[in-house]
């Protein structure tokens, strides 16, 4: 009867519940879409729905067996294994640094890290794998050799001198020992010159001596010089030894000698 049927324009043939109205004039769970296109009937009243009826939790578009509300990969994969946030490794990127966990040879880098295309930061990284990270390794791509002390780019290991970064190979140090021969020349020049001039200085006094006093001899006769030493010497006792110089002790002991250059008696 009309008067029960709460739906009085029902198209002609359509089937219709107890209330006279079909499917596409009734809307169960009042989300707004009535119940013939609704495809998530038993929407929670007042939940926003797609054109088919549907809230995201009730909707799973990648078919990962989570629903668009909690999903975080929503383009899963067909047949990809998933975590609870519909993420599979491919889409999912663990310690955020830009490279999903599929790639990421170093999961779990430091927040805001540089990394590579790997998804691993320099303290990560061992290129050479050397067991030294690229960031302490001062030759990255050289499993043999790490450190640099000098930082001359040559490797401690190689290097003759590795705490000296002007030198590294023992060709230099050989072609600069030049300049210690030519050190050790010159002093050794100027020491011989010293000794030289020296020893050219003091024949050069005895010589000048010697000329004075045959000079002096040949100016004197050798019996005028005696007779000098007679008159000028005291009444002591007095000799000349072979070498012609005349001598005298004076009454104290002391004895004394007559310098012939200076023609004075001098003690001795």
């Amino acid at each position: 009867m009309d008067s029960e049927d709460q739906c009085s324009l029902t198209d002609p043939g359509t089937s219709v519940n107890a209330e006279g109205c079909g499917g596409y004039q009734v809307d169960s769970d009042e989300d707004g879409v009535n119940d013939e296109i609704d495809q998530c009937p038993g929407t929670i009243a007042g939940t926003f729905v797609s054109t088919v009826g549907c809230s995201l939790s009730q909707i799973d578009i990648d078919g990962d067996g989570i629903d668009d509300a909690a999903d975080l990969c929503p383009g899963t994969i067909d047949g990809a294994e998933v975590d609870l946030n519909g993420c599979s490794p491919d889409q999912r990127d663990s310690d955020e640094d830009g490279v999903t966990d599929i790639a990421d040879i170093c999961p779990h880098t430091i927040a805001e890290s540089f990394v590579d295309a790997n998804g691993c930061a320099l303290d990560q990284k061992d290129s050479d794998n050397d067991g030294i990270p690229d960031a302490n390794d001062a030759f990255p791509n050289d499993p043999d050799e790490t450190k640099d002390t000098d930082n001359d780019g040559v490797a401690d290991g190689e290097d003759y001198f590795p705490n000296d970064a002007t030198m590294s190979r023992a060709d230099q140090a050989e072609s600069q020992s030049w300049i210690l021969y030519v050190l050790l020349f010159v002093v050794g020049s100027i020491a011989v010159g010293l000794f030289f001039t020296r020893s050219s200085s003091s024949k050069t006094s005895k010589d000048d001596s010697v000329i004075s006093d045959e000079l002096f001899q040949q100016a004197l006769p050798a019996e005028y010089l005696q007779e000098m030493a007679d008159i000028s010497s005291p009444e002591q006792d007095q000799w000349v030894d072979d070498d012609g110089v005349n001598w005298y002790r004076q009454p104290d002991g002391s004895v004394m000698y007559f310098d012939t250059i200076s023609n004075e008696w001098k003690a001795n």
